[in-house]
């Protein structure tokens, strides 16, 4: 686990390097090609930019390796909560197949919906509209439309918001069941035993205690979704107006962008909120705002095991989109030599794969979010004392941590005669 971490953490500044020599060797074989006639127009341009784009990507390819050199230490502890992570995700085996469950949740919900959207998009007056084909009319082609008044049109909006905040939901109560797994995990003292805790009554747990944390959070996100929907149909509108209206388009392409921000950082504090109410069975605001002091003081720690268990998660998954590829195209060649067109057929697998990657990589995403979350609030609560709690992989760090802090106190303590009353200068 620890060589393939870092070999996911050494491959940005590979992949930049990479880049860098070839703009480098695009820019030598510009070179050789000066004086063909064939490409003495675009020579000039690609020579301009090829060789500073070149040096841009070498100067990136040393700064990621001089951030690796400086973080290597806390690479060693994204290292720990990443295997932490895979050995609480294989103490909860089933938590695996949540995703799973997820979908079947979102599919129950999607069948009630769907029968209300198609009872509602039923209720539209028929309109014929008419299409020519050439300016005399002589060829026209008619076809139906259907126009609603303003009520059904209502309508078809909150029926787009139920579908935003119930998908939001379900996504909300699988993180909460997953990080209420995993935190059970480490808050365990013996972890080779039986772990005192199920996908089941976790979920349980879950929906009796924690639904309406999940609600307010998925509802902040499908308030979000809402009007970035609704600006997309204005978008839509102020495109049809023509091209008068173009700054008004960009206005709007800005709105839309920094909403996308805005529904990213969300996100982001929903799911560490999430994590802090299955640990510690906070509300939604008080989790929040725990969570968001947390990453505060303990930024560059976050940063450093986010980036390193990202970049892990996306070497799994193209591991995994490269095995299922080849084994489609060999399976598909061994015993059905006479399909044509496997290339398509092996890109449809890689998409499909991707896909399903992702969606079961998430969970141990989520593992190591909760584990790095249990880890923090372990060495702030026992720090000085030892926890009984902390995981193996975690332990050396933790121990350096404390013996670290045990200097500090000894260097910075007031030397009095009477011990019990001399506070220590903080």
């Amino acid at each position: 686990m620890g060589i393939f971490i870092w070999t996911s953490a050494i491959s940005i500044p590979t992949i930049f390097a990479a880049l860098g020599y070839a703009f480098f060797t695009l820019e030598l074989e510009t070179a050789v090609l000066e004086g063909d006639a064939l490409f003495d127009e675009d020579l000039d341009e690609i020579g301009k930019y090829s060789k500073p784009i070149s040096y841009v990507f070498f100067g990136c390819a040393g700064l990621a390796l001089l951030l690796l050199l400086f973080l290597r230490k806390r690479i060693g502890l994204a290292i720990g909560i990443t295997k932490a992570a895979a050995h609480s995700v294989a103490a909860v085996p089933l938590s695996v197949l949540y995703p799973i469950f997820q979908i079947l949740g979102f599919c129950t919900f999607m069948l009630p919906w769907t029968f209300y959207l198609l009872h509602l998009a039923s209720m539209g007056k028929r309109v014929d509209q008419k299409l020519s084909f050439f300016d005399n009319d002589q060829f026209e082609v008619t076809y139906p439309t259907l126009q609603y008044d303003q009520i059904t049109q209502y309508g078809f909006w909150y029926l787009l918001f139920c579908l935003f905040w119930s998908s939001q939901f379900i996504i909300a109560i699988g993180e909460i069941v997953l990080a209420m797994c995993y935190s059970k995990w480490y808050f365990t003292v013996d972890k080779s035993g039986r772990i005192d805790t199920s996908i089941f009554s976790a979920t349980r747990i879950t929906l009796c205690y924690h639904a309406g944390t999940a609600a307010f959070g998925s509802l902040i996100i499908a308030i979000i979704q809402m009007i970035r929907a609704i600006v997309t149909y204005v978008q839509k509108k102020i495109q049809e107006a023509g091209p008068a209206s173009q700054v008004a388009n960009a206005v709007a392409c800005c709105f839309q962008c920094c909403l996308v921000c805005l529904e990213r950082c969300m996100r982001f504090i929903n799911k560490n909120a999430y994590i802090q109410t299955a640990i510690f069975g906070h509300n939604f605001c008080k989790g929040a705002k725990e969570a968001f002091f947390l990453i505060f003081r303990n930024a560059v720690r976050m940063a450093v095991v986010g980036l390193v268990s990202e970049m892990t998660m996306i070497v799994c998954k193209l591991v995994i989109v490269l095995l299922c590829s080849l084994s489609a195209f060999l399976t598909i060649n061994h015993f059905y030599p006479d399909v044509t067109s496997v290339e398509l057929l092996c890109i449809f697998v890689a998409f499909l794969s991707w896909f399903i990657a992702d969606m079961f990589t998430d969970v141990l995403g989520m593992a190591v979010s909760t584990i790095l979350q249990c880890f923090i609030a372990d060495e702030e609560m026992f720090s000085g004392t030892g926890s009984h709690y902390v995981p193996k992989e975690l332990d050396d760090f933790l121990k350096k941590v404390d013996a670290g802090n045990a200097t500090q106190r000894a260097a910075t303590a007031v030397p009095v005669s009477d011990p019990e009353v001399s506070p220590l200068i903080n």
